[in-house]
């Protein structure tokens, strides 16, 4: 049995997989391996680093590493599932002490988590004031130069005639 030794002292197991069981989620799996360790995984990691019976697999800090990240996705999905801007996710992914905004970021926008521009049209399409929508983008979080330009463009005469 290899033992690898992590930096908090907590031991990570080296081996081959013996047995995958599908947890009650349907999403996670309990991996085992030869030494009798276990590990919970996603589907997702599963497939990534093909973790099929028989494979030897010897670097579990990336799994932990890819858990840890799985996680904060889901943390930020939540939040961005409230209508939020790419700078608000920013801020909450730098509050958490997140390292990889950028790649976090770019998977949100790819999964269409962020969408800046139909914000903002929702956001147009409210027929706020010119001063309601500056507030509200500003709310959001989105570059002064860009709230100006908004702003500048903005017809608030259906707002006017509510």
């Amino acid at each position: 049995m290899n033992l690898k030794a992590a930096p908090s002292g907590a031991a990570f197991f080296m081996g081959t997989v013996r047995k995958m069981q599908c947890s009650t989620n349907k999403k996670q799996y309990k991996v085992t391996f030869e030494d009798d360790s276990k590990i919970i995984v996603s589907e997702d990691i599963i497939v990534k680093y093909h973790l099929i019976k028989g494979k030897e697999f010897n670097d579990f800090d990336v799994i932990e590493n890819e858990k840890k990240l799985e996680e904060i996705y889901k943390k930020v999905i939540r939040f961005a599932s409230f209508g939020k801007s790419e700078n608000q996710i920013k801020s909450y992914l730098y509050d958490l002490g997140i390292d990889d905004i950028d790649v976090i970021i770019k998977r949100l926008k790819r999964e269409k988590y962020i969408n800046d521009d139909a914000l903002i049209r929702s956001l147009k399409n409210k027929n706020y004031s010119k001063l309601q929508l500056k507030e509200k983008l500003m709310y959001y979080q989105f570059d002064e130069i860009l709230i100006d330009k908004i702003i500048d463009s903005y017809e608030e005469t259906k707002a006017l005639n509510k």
